[in-house]
C-alpha cells in the first residue's frame, strides 16, 4: 500500500501541527496503509512530506507510541505495534467563562499550565493513552465525557459551584480526577482530588508580611469563585486571626469570577477609593500571578514603590518571578508534580479490575514553599536602589 500522506490531510482542521499530523498517522494506520509491525517511513522522509520539522514530528510520534499504535525501537525504527492496544481515551478539561481565556494550543505556553500538562503528559508516558485536550464552556462534564466517548477525565481547576456536579460524576461512576481543586468540607473527602495547601500557604504567606511588622494587608483576590483562590482568601483570614488583627472590609480586593482584562481597573477602583479616605495599607497579598503583574502596573501608574511604600508577596513562582524589579517574594507551587499525579491516579482508577470498587477517590494534598525576595520588608525601610 501507499504511505505517502497528502500534506493537506494534516493542515486541515485546529489545533496544533504537530496534533494533526498525529491524527493523520493514527488515521493510516487504522485504515491499513501501514500493517502491524512495519517501520514507518524515515523521520526526513515524513518531515518532508507533512513538510514539518523534526521536532514537531516526534512529539507527534511520541504520542502514539504511549498510546500504544507505535513502538519505538533505539536504532532501529518506528514500527507499528504487533498487537495494536485500545487506547484509553483520556479528556483534560479546563471550563472557560469567557472567551478572552487562553485556547488549547497556547496552554503549554502558560506559567501555570505549561508544567501542569507537561506533568499529567509525564504520567501517561508508556501507556496506551490518547489524549484529548478541550477548553469546554459551560462544564456540563456528563455529557462532554458521553459525547467524546471518554474512559476518564482529568479536570482542571474546577470552580466551587462544581461540587455537584463532580458528586453526581462519582455517583455515576465515571472516573475522573480533578487537578488544582480540592475542599475542607468533609462531605467532599471522596472526591478524587489533586490540589496543593492553598489555604496554609497564604496564611504563611500573610504571616511573612505580619511578622515584619505590618498591621494592615490587603488581599487581591479576583477569583474567589475558583476553589484555590476560595482557600487562599481563607488562609488570608487565618493568619489575620491567628495575629489578633481584624478583617478590615477596605483591605480586601476581591470579585467572584476571573476577567483578566479588568484585573488593571478593579485595583485602580480600590486605590482610588481607599487612598483618601482609609489610606492605603503597606502590605498586598496578591493571589495569583497575573493579579501580582496588575497589582505592579497600577501602584507604578501611583507612583507607589514596591517594598519602601508597599510591601507585595504573591501566589504563583514562575521564572519571571525572580527577574522582576524588585524581584518578588513569592508562594512556589509543585504544578509539575500535581500533573503528575493527577494523571497516575487517573490511570490507577481505570486499571481497576473490580467493577463494584470506587473509580477513584480521595485527596493528594502537596506543599507549597514560601520564597523570599526583596518585594518585602518591614514598614518604613528605605531599600537602597543599588539592591535591585
Amino acid at each position: 500500500m501507499s504511505t505517502n500522506i497528502n500534506q493537506a490531510e494534516c493542515l486541515l482542521g485546529d489545533g496544533p501541527l504537530y496534533r494533526r499530523i498525529q491524527d493523520a498517522l493514527r488515521g493510516r494506520i487504522r485504515k491499513g496503509d501501514w500493517m502491524p509491525g512495519q517501520m514507518l517511513p524515515t523521520r526526513r522522509v515524513l518531515c518532508s512530506e507533512f513538510g514539518t520539522t523534526q521536532v514537531t514530528l516526534d512529539k507527534a510520534i511520541e504520542g502514539l507510541v504511549r498510546e500504544g499504535l507505535l513502538r519505538a525501537a533505539r536504532g532501529s525504527g518506528t514500527f507499528v505495534a504487533s498487537v495494536p492496544v485500545r487506547a484509553l481515551r483520556i479528556g483534560v478539561v479546563i471550563k472557560r467563562s469567557g472567551p478572552e481565556e487562553a485556547l488549547e494550543e497556547h496552554w503549554d505556553d502558560n506559567f501555570y499550565f505549561g508544567p501542569l500538562f507537561r506533568g499529567i503528559r509525564d504520567g501517561v508516558t508508556g501507556q496506551p493513552v490518547e489524549m484529548l485536550y478541550s477548553n469546554i464552556q459551560s462544564g456540563d462534564y456528563a455529557d462532554f465525557s458521553r459525547e467524546m466517548a471518554l474512559d476518564g477525565m482529568i479536570l482542571i481547576l474546577p470552580a466551587l459551584e462544581d461540587v455537584p456536579k463532580l458528586h453526581a460524576l462519582s455517583a455515576a461512576g465515571v472516573v475522573y480526577v480533578a487537578a488544582g481543586f480540592s475542599t475542607g468540607d468533609p462531605a467532599d473527602a471522596d472526591l478524587p482530588c489533586v490540589d496543593t495547601n492553598n489555604r496554609e500557604a497564604a496564611n504563611e504567606a500573610v504571616t511573612h508580611l505580619l511578622e515584619l511588622g505590618h498591621r494592615r494587608v490587603a488581599i487581591i483576590n479576583l477569583t474567589t469563585s475558583q476553589g484555590n483562590h476560595h482557600d487562599r482568601l481563607e488562609g488570608y483570614f487565618d493568619a489575620l486571626a491567628s495575629a489578633g488583627l481584624a478583617v478590615i472590609p477596605d483591605d480586601l480586593v476581591l470579585y467572584p469570577t476571573q476577567c483578566m482584562d479588568r484585573f488593571d481597573s478593579h485595583i485602580e477602583s480600590w486605590i482610588l477609593r481607599v487612598k483618601d479616605s482609609v489610606g492605603l495599607p503597606t502590605a498586598i497579598f496578591a493571589c495569583d500571578y497575573r493579579m501580582a503583574l496588575a497589582t505592579l502596573r497600577v501602584l507604578r501608574r501611583h507612583k507607589l514603590r514596591v517594598p519602601e511604600d508597599i510591601s507585595l508577596v504573591i501566589f504563583d513562582d514562575p521564572l519571571s518571578a525572580a527577574h522582576l524589579t524588585p524581584p518578588l517574594t513569592a508562594v512556589r507551587q509543585p504544578v509539575y508534580q500535581m500533573g503528575l499525579l493527577a494523571a497516575k491516579q487517573l490511570l490507577a482508577a481505570l486499571q481497576v479490575e473490580d467493577a463494584a470498587a470506587p473509580a477513584a477517590q480521595g485527596k493528594q494534598i502537596l506543599t507549597n514553599t514560601l520564597i523570599v525576595r526583596e518585594s518585602t520588608c518591614p514598614p518604613g525601610t528605605t531599600v537602597p536602589t543599588e539592591a535591585y
